[in-house]
């Protein structure tokens, strides 16, 4: 995570197909939070829940500079995928 905040002006991330799961989405999200000026986040097939959905969006909810998310193909389920992104306005969903 340290390797993360040192590049503040990272814009795009792709981590897509890691097994990060509800734990690791949710240390990544808190690592992220406030520390970086992201843009674009893509985390395709991470095999999270709607519980690491959850803990992603309330610590990148905040984040200005995200305008676009890509959390498909996780085990949320379509509708609750749109709720999230949702929340965030900004946001698009791929």
């Amino acid at each position: 995570m340290n390797l993360l905040i040192k590049f503040g002006n990272l814009h795009t991330l792709d981590i897509s197909n890691n097994n990060l799961g509800d734990s690791g989405v949710k240390l990544l999200s808190r690592g992220l939070y406030g520390k970086i000026s992201l843009e674009k986040l893509t985390m395709v097939d991470c095999k999270f829940t709607m519980l690491g959905g959850e803990d992603l969006f309330m610590n990148m909810g905040s984040n200005a500079s995200l305008k676009e998310i890509n959390i498909s193909s996780n085990k949320i389920g379509q509708y609750k995928e749109a709720n999230l992104v949702n929340r965030k306005t900004k946001a698009t969903c791929i």
